[in-house]
């Protein structure tokens, strides 16, 4: 039956910034960020503690752990409310007002920067906060921090160090991936400045740089642009960060905010529930997935990179790069095998499609239950009534609700030769003619198509006493509870 989903939360005033990028495609699936750790690092997340925004996540105890790298203390709840409106944007559960991209994730906040003075000690403490992460078992990071000048001008970067290797924050955020955490990281907010391009640690070759757009789609000026020195696509896709939906500092109720670091988190909330489905692949893929699911994938820019992410797509991309399928004849029929990640939300068609014909067809329908799985399936199809020489053509098609179809690579069979079904259904040996059905036994080599069942009568047995090959593409059956007992040679062709 075809489901028609309606959307799990009311976004309110962020919908916008979620629905840019079919991101309530993943909440209604059940991918919330459950069971999925994030460790946002900023300058500070004051009030988070009071504030309605996060009740949810304080009463479902999904804060996880705090510090602060700056002053050595455990609380990171003063001051600066930079790292709170971050938060916001992926933790806020206040339904039909404000809710985030991943309101179901547990968090770690780190303060790594100090508001007061910008130095090189500060990338040094978002390096050990990225080492404190990775020890607590933190999925992904989220950073919304860009370096590119200092307090003391003999630290200032130029853009030649912007190649992904010559910061202290670009290689703490590679050796961060290399240990396999997402790293999401803000493209920083030069865009149309002097300087005008992304800052470091975004330059860094194995993270996610986020650029900012408004609702619309259109690439925000304040957005730093690409390439990064060394040539990267820079930045690699974009996120809304122009008029963004953030919480206010006082009250916690939604109000618009501009920069690249509300673009960064709300990407951030995205990955994480994409990732919460495909757990069994790499913080890469999920960048890979991301990007090739982009807006301007085939033809990226120094504005937006790749472009805006969908998350439809990318959760298609990941489900077909999961998805195994072998499928041949079998003597007088197609055995169609594969293995798919389902969950009750989808319907699987088995289709085919003969030589002359205009489209395929669905010959079978499946409807997994429970939740999202790998399932192997296994199918066959008779082809005794086909015409011969004749291509079929097979594949498998998913729906997933009433506006989500797609389909797997199909196989081509050639069914070329006769279907022919030899029957053993007496007792004794192989090569005495009486034994078998019509009295004919089969040829030395059984051919492609054809298929040898061995079903004697309860009691008996069949003896191979002689040599028989099952070329590939031939079938031998053996009855459920029949006996073949072996004295010369099976030769099965794989």
């Amino acid at each position: 039956t075809e489901q028609s989903f309606i959307n799990y939360y009311s976004y309110g005033a962020s919908s916008a910034q979620v629905k840019i990028h079919q991101g309530e495609f993943l909440h209604n699936l059940g991918f919330r960020g459950e069971g999925m750790q994030m460790a946002i690092i900023d300058v500070g997340f004051g009030d988070y503690l009071t504030l309605p925004t996060f009740d949810s996540i304080r009463n479902n105890n999904q804060i996880l752990g705090t510090w602060d790298f700056v002053h050595n203390k455990v609380s990171v709840n003063e001051v600066n409310s930079h790292g709170m409106q971050c938060l916001s944007i992926i933790a806020a559960n206040i339904p039909g007002i404000f809710v985030g991209t991943a309101p179901k994730t547990s968090f770690y906040l780190y303060k790594s920067e100090d508001d007061a003075s910008e130095y090189p000690v500060e990338e040094q403490n978002y390096a050990t906060a990225l080492e404190r992460a990775d020890s607590v078992g933190a999925d992904i990071t989220s950073t919304s921090l860009g370096y590119t000048t200092f307090d003391n001008p003999a630290f200032n970067y130029t853009y030649a160090d912007m190649d992904g290797n010559s910061t202290i924050s670009a290689r703490a955020a590679d050796y961060a991936a290399a240990k396999g955490m997402l790293m999401i990281i803000a493209a920083g907010n030069e865009g149309g400045g002097s300087w005008n391009y992304l800052s470091t640690p975004a330059d860094a070759d194995s993270v996610l740089c986020v650029g900012a757009i408004d609702t619309l789609g259109n690439v925000a000026s304040f957005s730093g642009r690409g390439p990064s020195s060394d040539g990267q696509i820079k930045p690699s896709v974009t996120a809304v960060g122009q008029q963004a939906i953030v919480a206010n500092q006082i009250s916690g109720l939604p109000q618009p905010g501009n920069g690249t670091s509300f673009a960064c988190p709300n990407m951030a909330g995205l990955a994480t529930c994409l990732w919460q489905a495909f757990p069994e692949v790499s913080n890469m893929d999920i960048i890979g997935a991301l990007q090739e699911s982009a807006t301007t994938f085939a033809n990226p820019n120094n504005e937006g990179g790749y472009g805006i992410p969908d998350m439809k797509k990318a959760f298609v991309i990941l489900l077909k790069k999961s998805y195994t399928q072998q499928i041949q004849q079998a003597g007088c029929s197609a055995s169609i095998n594969f293995k798919v990640k389902v969950g009750g939300f989808a319907t699987l068609q088995l289709q085919r499609k003969l030589a002359g014909e205009p489209d395929f067809t669905s010959f079978q329908t499946v409807s997994p239950a429970g939740e999202f799985h790998a399932e192997t399936f296994s199918f066959s199809d008779d082809l005794s009534g086909l015409a011969i020489p004749t291509a079929i053509q097979y594949r498998v098609k998913m729906d997933i609700g009433s506006d989500t179809s797609f389909v797997f690579p199909a196989v081509t069979i050639d069914h070329a030769l006769p279907c022919v079904s030899y029957s053993f259904n007496g007792s004794g040996n192989w090569d005495l003619a009486a034994n078998w059905l019509g009295s004919i036994v089969p040829p030395m080599v059984l051919p492609a198509g054809s298929s040898i069942i061995i079903d004697p009568p309860t009691g008996s047995e069949c003896i191979l006493n002689t040599q028989q090959e099952i070329a590939k593409g031939g079938l031998l059956i053996v009855r459920p509870g029949k006996q073949l007992l072996i004295s010369g040679n099976l030769i099965i062709q794989p």
